[in-house]
């Protein structure tokens, strides 16, 4: 009835039941995936737009009465001069360069004053400061930061891959292929690993638009481009591909006038082959959904193998974090600062286009001449030359000159006023652009003081990014913790450019407190610091009892100071504290150091007392108190052997006549 088939037997109504059901899922995502590209349209063309004025093509504007599309201004006069005077693009290098001095090293407190949640924090730590330095961290985070500077967010997104990792068991499975015969395949574990990646905004979609954070959002949708083979190596799903529209920059011909044309950088909408479109969708923990809920859909109609997954979230929260650059009130993604020096950008290039306008016709003179005294087609073809003559009929008259105007003193004002209210809506000065203080500002207080107003500024990004590491890193911390259940062991590089291996597991994350190693730069910069330093060092704060700099403040300064190998300048004292470091390292991990005959017993004890007596020490007696002992040992050994040089020194008293 209708062409429908009915099923003949229980299997086939399960198989149809199984297949409607992968049907309304895919529709489900679909469905969502239009509702929420609809609400987000307001916020995609400003974020092209903000990209076409940072790459320089700042003549086109957001056209609201046509879906918001991005379209480009026509010249309202064929001569009107229409240069760009990009100055966008210099003011956000100069913000991306100053972000990114931020550091990002960052330490896990312990959850309580206990040894063993220092120990296993100081495991935390170490796990943190390996997956930043083995996971190209640094090249994710400058990416990030420069997306954040152009659209005004981006997002880090987490997960646990199965496959990542070293391999811990092999075996040979069985498969039955297309002509129903049997293959034998060998199938690798492994320990598995952490992989995240940075998502751009273009390929976010919140469940609602005006509610702030991830972490209030019900759900969120990530749309993804890939191409067919990246597609079947991530899902091991072989689609046909197709053509689908992204965003890209390409290069467009512009004309600004008289004829001329150059060649602009423009935001537009451009097509990539074989490739496909994967949505997926996160939906946090529900009375619905109590484990939460992932859906893996591929825009493919009619295909069986649309749906690719449907099951729990498997994470405690939605694996993504959000970075932005200036937080709105009200609103889930944030704002650029391009936003705000568009209006800025559009008058400055109008004020210089018309300085230009005026000094072409200050060059280029114009005339006035009565109607029939001159050929009129000739003369706009071919102009007057220097040197040139100009022939006219003399019963019309003679041409004359047209004297321009004195150009006004306001004009060249407002340019100035203009440059200086971008610099100042971003944050930054002539200072940081071009490392000249403004003009009047002559003092070095008044100069440092606008160096900290600048960074201060600036600093307001700087959290918001560091925050969104941080969070990255506490969602780091949860999944090793969830899935690791077996011992691992990584190994990095500790003091003096020693190895080192630790052995963990999942069990020894305790606690998700995690901190940055150092203030925010741009509050509290490099220079400052070691400015400030070198000033206590001055007033003699770091003298010891007898008024002389010690041998470690001195290796400070060295350090400080930058030089570039510092150790080779050392006096024989630097040399000894180093090496009595390198055996406090050696012993920590159970290795026997000897007293070597040219160690300065004095430094020497006083290095590893350092160490004895600091928390490093306490947890080391409570993991391993045989190394404990074995430094505590080398220690008073050198101790001993300085008391007895002291006494081999001393000089021999003499008797006193008469004593005898």
């Amino acid at each position: 009835m209708f062409g429908f088939k009915f099923p003949k037997t229980l299997e086939e109504a399960e198989q149809y039941s199984e297949k409607r059901a992968r049907a309304e899922t895919v529709k489900f995502v679909l469905d969502e995936y239009e509702r929420r590209k609809k609400a987000r349209i307001p916020y995609e063309q400003q974020w092209r737009l903000n990209a076409n004025f940072y790459e320089g093509n700042q003549y086109c504007e957001i056209n609201t009465f046509n879906g918001y599309e991005i379209r480009q201004i026509a010249p309202f006069r064929p001569y009107e001069s229409r240069e760009v005077f990009n100055k966008i693009a210099p003011i956000i290098e100069t913000r991306i360069a100053n972000l990114q001095k931020i550091n990002y090293a960052m330490t896990v407190k312990p959850r309580r004053n206990d040894i063993d949640d220092y120990a296993k924090a100081e495991v935390s730590t170490n796990i943190l400061k390996y997956y930043q330095d083995v996971s190209n961290f640094n090249m994710m985070k400058n990416q990030a930061i420069v997306w954040n500077e152009i659209c005004g967010s981006c997002f880090w997104i987490c997960g646990w891959n199965r496959d990542k990792g070293i391999i811990t068991d092999r075996e040979w499975i069985e498969e039955v292929d297309e002509n129903n015969e049997i293959q034998y395949k060998l199938r690798e574990y492994h320990e598995g690993d952490i992989e995240y990646s940075l998502l751009s905004p273009y390929e976010v979609y919140p469940d609602d638009i005006m509610t702030q954070k991830v972490e209030n959002q019900r759900s969120m949708l990530v749309v993804q481009v890939m191409s067919v083979n990246d597609a079947y190596d991530r899902y091991g799903i072989k689609y046909n591909g197709t053509t689908v529209n992204h965003y890209n920059i390409t290069p467009k011909l512009q004309t600004f006038g008289y004829g001329q044309i150059s060649v602009q950088a423009v935001m537009t909408t451009d097509t990539k082959e074989n490739a496909v479109k994967i949505f997926t969708y996160y939906e946090k923990k529900n009375r619905e959904h109590p484990e939460g809920r992932v859906i893996v859909v591929a825009d493919v109609p009619g295909d069986d193998n649309a749906l690719i997954y449907d099951g729990p979230l498997g994470y405690d929260e939605i694996p993504i974090k959000q970075v932005v650059c200036k937080s709105v009130s009200g609103q889930f993604f944030g704002k650029s600062v391009i936003e705000t020096l568009i209006p800025l950008q559009k008058k400055y290039n109008r004020a210089k286009n018309k300085l230009h306008e005026y000094i072409d016709r200050c060059v280029i003179q114009a005339f006035k001449a009565p109607k029939g005294s001159i050929d009129l087609d000739e003369f706009e073809q071919k102009g007057l030359p220097p040197g040139g003559v100009l022939p006219y009929e003399p019963e019309f008259g003679a041409p004359d000159v047209i004297q321009n105007g004195q150009l006004p003193n306001e004009v060249m004002k407002e340019i100035e006023v203009l440059e200086h209210d971008m610099e100042y809506a971003a944050g930054v000065s002539q200072l940081q652009m071009i490392g000249a203080a403004p003009s009047g500002v002559k003092s070095g207080n008044a100069i440092e003081s606008l160096r900290e107003i600048d960074n201060t500024r600036m600093a307001m990004t700087g959290d918001y990014i560091r925050e969104s590491v941080k969070e990255l890193a506490v969602m780091w911390l949860h999944m090793y913790k969830k899935f690791v259940k077996f011992p691992r062991v990584i190994k990095h590089v500790g003091l003096n450019g020693i190895g080192n291996a630790i052995v963990w597991s999942g069990e020894d994350i305790t606690s998700f407190e995690v901190d940055f190693d150092t203030e925010n730069e741009l509050v509290v910069s490099e220079e400052m610091q070691h400015q400030r330093f070198m000033e206590a060092v001055q007033l003699g704060l770091y003298n010891d009892e007898h008024g002389q700099l010690p041998q470690r403040v001195k290796n400070m300064m060295l350090e400080k100071l930058k030089v570039g190998n510092y150790s080779e300048m050392l006096g024989i004292n630097g040399l000894q504290i180093q090496a009595a470091q390198r055996e406090n390292t050696f012993m920590r991990s159970g290795m026997f150091c000897d007293i070597n005959p040219y160690d300065d017993d004095e430094i020497h004890a006083e290095e590893h007392k350092r160490f004895i007596l600091s928390m490093e020490y306490d947890v080391l007696k409570f993991k391993s108190p045989e190394f404990a002992k074995l430094i505590l040992a080398h220690a008073q050994a050198h101790e001993a052997r300085a008391k007895e040089k002291k006494a081999a020194e001393a000089p021999v008293q003499m008797p006193v006549e008469g004593e005898m």
